[in-house]
């Protein structure tokens, strides 16, 4: 059975479909670079000492670069 995790809970490769958001109030550019409930996106990279993360979504050809913070707040369930 399928938890609910963070983005940041992602290994490079794994997909997963967005839930939901952890706070109520979500950064509006969260919404601007397409992150909504129902879209699959695929962990491409997580960069080490605290870096951002870099994940793909599917269907968009561009990768989308994420501070951890921020990857925090998107909830998914996994895929894989």
């Amino acid at each position: 059975m399928s938890q609910h995790k963070s983005i940041n809970h992602l290994r490079k490769g794994e997909m997963a479909t967005i839930t939901g958001y952890l706070a109520g109030e979500v950064p509006i550019k969260i919404y601007e670079m397409g992150l909504l409930p129902g879209v699959v996106l695929t962990m491409k990279q997580q960069l080490p000492f605290n870096g951002p993360v870099c994940i793909h979504i599917q269907d968009n050809p561009n990768a989308i670069a994420l501070r951890r913070s921020e990857a925090d707040l998107i909830l998914i369930e996994s895929l894989s």
